[in-house]
């Protein structure tokens, strides 16, 4: 399928520890049936048992916009 391809590509040279990848993981899922992802997104399943929003933010500090842009840019085009 093209977009775990899309997604191993965007994957390519950046680093990220396993539960970063994990929240990635989850985060193109969504985007996948959702055609894009929001921070109030992150109140939603699965999110919402991992920590939602504040543990991404966490997770990710002041990356996680762009990371969600991209990767919605990424996935969906």
């Amino acid at each position: 399928m093209s977009i775990h391809r899309n997604f191993e590509t965007w994957l390519v040279g950046k680093s990220f520890t396993p539960e970063q990848q994990t929240w990635l993981e989850h985060i193109r899922d969504h985007i996948v049936t959702s055609l894009d992802m929001r921070m109030e997104d992150f109140e939603l399943t699965p999110f919402d048992a991992m920590g939602n929003g504040a543990k991404a933010y966490h997770l990710f500090g002041e990356d996680l916009e762009d990371i969600l842009k991209e990767l919605t840019e990424e996935l969906v085009s």
